[in-house]
């Protein structure tokens, strides 16, 4: 499963001045922003996509400056090395989290226990902020519910350390494990379903703050002499019980059904003729279709806890695999589980509705019409992104109401990638063994890209820029 591994570097200025060289990775991009810069590690995928990124060396890191913040999140069944962090030792914040987004988890990894590896913390001695998650939704399954474990050598070299999360069903600490932290200030356990016996008939679902007067004078945390607070909480059993997404830009537009031509005229000077071969459709259902990208915060109040590579309760949800959206224990058959009983069901949308709801009515090859100059106006793509994703919704929209149809992430759609028909089509849905298609184009693509007649389609794993947003009809 290593070849499933993925780690994204983010590198948080701290001086606030961009960072500006070249990538020194074959494959691996640095883009340099006001405050921020990010590295990505990109191994091999199951798709097979390589990449010549196969460690991060210290004179690869040594060629970025003044940062002091990392996330790194660790994927597929490859633990994090020693060798992982040289570079770091300036290093002031650290989190980690398992397993990645991106990663291909084994079902049967769920309940297994994760080790972190002895003298991990060497190369970062002055790290003053520690996140450790091992908790949260994996892929379209469930929860992870295995063990956290520390050996004594596991904290070794954080002498300087203050404050430190960590998230996981079970932890297994003791006083050895702990004793190197000797400045810590605050320590936080969260999501726990096993709690520690000194304070198990005080912890509940809310976080409980114990001060060190309230903690045993024998237990294991008795040998943190600088401690000034303790936080601990269970793992909630009531997650998504009353769903509530109205702040989560979960909200529809109804769309009248009728024709249109699908696809570009040959006049489209971009016009890729067979895979956008123009062609009457008729759509003879209403449908209603979400105004925006799903988003992270509605991703997360239906699936639970995941690590984004850009995160943001706002910004559109992506790296979404279409098994993650409409397998079993997908995103589609919980929120549809949540939304029981209100009249609705609840899917993606098909090829032909996606470039229905684009147009909206209109035939030129933008929305808006044929000058490619205004698209900074309704989209974020290659030239007004800063090669990121953006909060939904902060440009304007089509005529029905529908924001960032072009650019922003790429949307999966229900159909199959495949050449269209000449012939004309009447609520058409194509499945076949080829990869799913995706539309509208994303904040790394240039405007032609981005046309409501632009088609694409990509592997699962889902790329890091495809999102998707919902339909939906009557039941």
């Amino acid at each position: 499963m290593r070849n499933f591994f993925f780690l994204a570097v983010f590198l948080i200025l701290t001086n606030g001045s961009a960072v500006s060289a070249s990538p020194f990775f074959p494959v691996c991009e640095r883009i340099a922003e006001v405050q921020s810069a990010i590295l990505r590690y990109l191994p091999p995928t199951s798709a097979g996509h390589t990449s010549d990124c196969h460690s991060v060396t210290e004179s690869d890191l040594a060629q970025i400056e003044n940062f002091g913040a990392v996330q790194l999140p660790l994927g597929g069944n490859a633990p994090l090395r020693t060798s992982d962090l040289q570079g770091l030792t300036q290093l002031s914040a650290l989190s980690l989290g398992f397993p990645s987004p991106f990663a291909s988890v084994p079902k049967e990894s769920f309940a297994r226990a994760l080790s972190i590896s002895n003298h991990l913390f060497l190369e970062t001695p002055h790290l003053k902020s520690l996140v450790i998650r091992y908790s949260g939704s994996v892929s379209s399954y469930q929860t992870l519910s295995g063990p956290l474990q520390f050996s004594a050598q596991s904290f070794e070299g954080l002498s300087e350390l203050k404050h430190l999360t960590i998230r996981a069903s079970s932890v297994d600490l003791n006083r050895a494990v702990l004793a190197p932290l000797t400045s810590l200030e605050s320590l936080a356990l969260l999501d726990l379903t096993v709690v520690p016996d000194e304070l198990s008939q005080k912890v509940g679902e809310t976080p409980v703050r114990f001060a060190p007067s309230e903690l045993s004078a024998s237990g294991i945390f008795s040998g943190l002499p600088s401690l000034k607070e303790l936080v601990v909480a269970k793992r909630s059993k009531k997650e998504n019980s009353n769903f509530d997404a109205s702040s989560d830009h979960f909200k529809f537009v109804p769309i009248k059904p009728g024709k249109f031509m699908m696809g570009s005229p040959t006049s489209d000077g971009f016009r890729r003729p067979e895979e956008e071969k123009q062609h009457l459709v008729t759509l003879t259902k209403p449908f209603e279709m979400q105004t925006t990208e799903v988003t992270q915060s509605l991703w997360e109040k239906v699936m639970g806890h995941r690590t984004f590579l850009w995160p943001g309760s706002e910004l559109p949800a992506t790296h979404i695999s279409v098994p993650e959206i409409t397998g079993p224990n997908g995103f589609l058959p919980k929120l549809n589980q949540l939304k029981h009983g209100q009249g609705f069901h609840y899917r993606l949308p098909t090829e032909a509705e996606w470039e229905y709801a684009a147009r909206a009515n209109t035939t030129a090859p933008y929305f808006f019409g044929e000058d490619a100059d205004r698209l900074g106006e309704f989209g974020w793509f290659y030239f007004n992104s800063q090669d990121r994703p953006h909060p939904v919704a902060r440009l304007k929209p089509n005529p029905f109401g529908l924001y960032d149809m072009l650019g922003n992430a790429w949307e999966w759609v229900q159909d199959s990638y495949e050449p269209y028909s000449a012939t004309d089509q009447k609520d058409p849905l194509v499945v076949s063994e080829s990869s799913h298609a995706i539309r509208g184009g994303g904040w790394s693509h240039y405007a032609e890209t981005c046309r409501c007649a632009s088609r694409s389609s990509y592997p699962n794993p889902s790329g890091a820029d495809i999102g998707f947003r919902l339909v939906r009809t009557r039941d």
